[in-house]
């Protein structure tokens, strides 16, 4: 069976874009030989890439305690780095001066591109930029700039999706050779290379990935292999509680061992040596227990558009909820004067359940956790039919032809009931 559309489970809208492969069931061991140790060649490439630069920054974050030198090189969350530079600016005036030089161009709500990449232009979003993507410099060679991200250690300030397609883009350029690979995504096409999240129709990545289809399986023996990415969900009170600063909704990592009982995943943020499901579960439950930031890491003019309570009461918000004190509560009772008493009552009693920290069994969200519908991998079949493609017969519009009638290279299966 070639691949159909997917239907996107009513609760995550993030991959609509990409398609869901129904023959992959066994979608750990390609049926063809080649393709399989294609699978696992790429597959490998993903996550030593991924790996590399969440180690790069889990060393880079302790080093800078000490010597923020450090800060200028690598990848970064934007709330990280904000609260590094927030504490550095305590007693280093040069760490004050890139925390208002970040701040003033709202470098903490969009992304800070790497050098080799720019910010999307966006009527859409407040900032004037597009969330979550970054797109290739004008007049920088996708090889050029994929090495300059992966190899060169290029400051960025991107969300862990972000990361991941770094590790997808990446293993296409080692498989697929320079050439081809920036004639695929070079600005001659109508879409450039970029990097975002899953649901971007002019992200030319996509083309090249595919769902695989959802299978029951259960905690540590899970049916995934090194390298596909996979999706942990946060619990859905998680976007409430922490509202327009919180990065930790859900996390997107990679599959770095896929043996039964023993099997890891990174990505930014995670264990760089490999987290377990349980492990990334507990990481999911700190950032929901974490307190809240305010929107003190956005500019003036971007909170007076955005912040409609404004920033001193966004702040009263969040500290209370982060820690429920009478002093915290009677600067959030100022804030909410305006309301009726009973309004009042409520929205305090609110806050103040959300300041309560929760374990794993408290936690009732189905969705909470691995999520079996969202994994993502290549389709190694049509990537090894580009690599045995001539280069002058390489295209995108090739590539879209040639996708539709491609095998994705895994065993046809009657599907579980």
């Amino acid at each position: 069976m070639l691949a159909a559309s997917y239907v996107v489970p009513t609760h995550q809208k993030a991959y609509k874009m990409l398609e869901v492969n129904e023959d992959s069931v066994a979608r750990t061991t390609p049926d063809d030989p080649k393709l399989s140790v294609l699978r696992q060649q790429m597959g490998e490439i993903v996550a030593q890439t991924v790996q590399k630069i969440a180690k790069d920054n889990f060393e880079r974050m302790e080093r800078g305690k000490s010597d923020i030198a450090q800060w200028t090189k690598g990848i970064y969350y934007p709330n990280s780095y904000y609260k590094m530079l927030v504490e550095a600016a305590k007693t280093k005036e040069s760490a004050k001066q890139r925390l208002d030089f970040f701040r003033e161009r709202n470098f903490f709500y969009h992304p800070f591109p790497p050098h080799s990449f720019v910010l999307v232009p966006s009527l859409t979003f407040h900032s004037g930029f597009a969330l979550a993507q970054i797109i290739l410099k004008a007049g920088i060679l996708p090889s050029e700039a994929i090495e300059n991200v992966v190899e060169k250690q290029e400051f960025g300030l991107l969300d862990c999706g972000m990361v991941c397609q770094i590790g997808h883009y990446y293993a296409l350029y080692k498989t697929l050779g320079k050439e081809k690979f920036d004639k695929l995504f070079s600005h001659g096409n109508a879409k450039p290379m970029k990097i975002s999240d899953y649901n971007q129709p002019d992200n030319p990545l996509l083309t090249f990935l595919a769902v695989m289809h959802p299978i029951k399986s259960e905690a540590g023996k899970r049916i995934v292999a090194v390298g596909q990415k996979v999706n942990f969900q946060n619990a859905k009170l998680y976007k409430m509680k922490h509202n327009l600063m919180g990065e930790a909704s859900n996390y997107n990592v990679i599959c770095l061992d896929a043996r039964p009982d023993q099997q890891a995943f990174v990505g930014l943020g995670a264990n760089p040596n490999g987290a377990n499901e349980r492990d990334m579960e507990q990481l999911l439950l700190d950032e929901y227990n974490a307190p809240p930031l305010s929107c003190e890491p956005l500019s003036q003019s971007l909170i007076q558009r955005i912040v409609p309570e404004g920033a001193e009461c966004n702040k009263a918000k969040c500290d209370f909820i982060g820690q429920p004190t009478r002093a915290n509560e009677k600067n959030l009772r100022k804030c909410l004067g305006k309301m009726s008493f009973e309004e009042k009552e409520e929205r305090i009693a609110k806050y103040r359940a959300w300041s309560q920290p929760v374990t794993r069994n408290q936690i009732q969200d189905p969705d909470f956790g691995y999520g079996e519908e969202l994994v993502i991998d290549f389709n190694v079949g049509l990537i090894d039919m580009l690599m045995r493609t001539p280069l002058e017969q390489i295209s995108m519009d090739f590539v879209q032809q040639s996708r539709d009638t491609c095998h994705s290279g895994f065993i046809e299966e009657e599907l579980p009931i």
